[in-house]
């Protein structure tokens, strides 16, 4: 899991103006058994698939990251696509062999999602 967290950092940094003076800073991640339910979840759809894992809390600072095991690589390309059919747009996208990396966007909400067999992140700005 924690290379899924270095992908999901490579692909923010692709998008620095929306990471400028954000630094992660140190702190533990929450362990969570069920979606969690909050501002920056509440427009999006559950994954029916994988195990939720653990969240990293960063609301003050208008970011949220959510962290599922447990679901195939075919499992978090679907769950891109729904996010694209309920009107997310893809601003970027990039994968190889082993992971992959996307970046969603409506009018509220920009996702950077990493995933790769095995796991998936989603960071909620």
């Amino acid at each position: 899991m924690k290379g899924l967290i270095v992908l999901l950092v490579l692909l923010l940094a692709g998008c620095h103006s929306q990471a400028e003076g954000f630094v992660l800073d140190g702190r533990a991640p929450q362990a969570i058994s069920e979606w969690p339910s909050n501002e920056f979840t509440e427009e999006l759809p559950q994954p029916q698939s994988g195990q939720m894992d653990y969240v990293y809390d960063y609301s003050e600072a208008g970011r949220y990251m959510i962290f599922i095991t447990d679901l195939t690589r075919a499992e978090a390309e679907a769950y891109v696509q729904e996010l694209e059919e309920q009107g997310f747009h893809r601003t970027f996208s990039d994968s190889n062999n082993a992971s992959g990396g996307v970046m969603l966007a409506n009018d509220t909400t920009q996702l950077n999602i990493a995933y790769s067999n095995g796991g998936m992140g989603i960071w909620i700005t």
